[in-house]
């Protein structure tokens, strides 16, 4: 009798290399003061009357870590994004961490598994997160005006 395998799910390494450049592209254009020495964080008008709140958890030579929030709408009935992104700055990549208090994401998981994260569920959050930046690009006042948060 033959034993039934499912295939392994792999990882699409260089789509989500390409995803992650992607996003730091977008995300230097919404947010160019990540580069500078900003310390705390900032406001940035993303979503004309949805502001995006920034706070930079760690800073490095090569990377910084940061906190993304949109400020939500109380009305809404799902809660509005949140994402933690590594941002390296020597690669010219941003990645997500975690999202809405998912943290240490993996590449690949093995479908159905406890925390029902889809196979690619790395992949999936860094396209969603470069769907939103696109969002926030395409909707916003002014990619320069921001508020230092303390």
């Amino acid at each position: 009798m033959r034993a039934h395998h499912r295939s392994r799910h792999k990882v699409d390494l260089a789509g989500l290399q390409a995803l992650c450049a992607a996003n730091y592209v977008a995300l230097e254009k919404l947010m160019p003061q990540l580069r500078g020495d900003t310390v705390g964080g900032f406001i940035v008008d993303a979503l004309g009357g949805h502001d995006v709140a920034v706070r930079i958890l760690e800073r490095a030579p090569y990377t910084t870590i940061i906190d993304i929030e949109q400020c939500g709408n109380a009305a809404s009935a799902a809660p509005p994004p949140q994402f933690q992104v590594r941002v390296y700055h020597d690669a010219r990549m941003a990645e997500v961490v975690a999202c809405q208090g998912h943290r240490h994401i993996k590449p690949r998981y093995d479908y159905p598994n406890a925390g029902m994260y889809q196979r690619d569920e790395k992949f999936q959050l860094n396209r969603f997160f470069g769907e939103w930046l696109s969002l926030c690009l395409a909707n916003g006042r002014s990619v320069h005006s921001h508020v230092l948060l303390s």
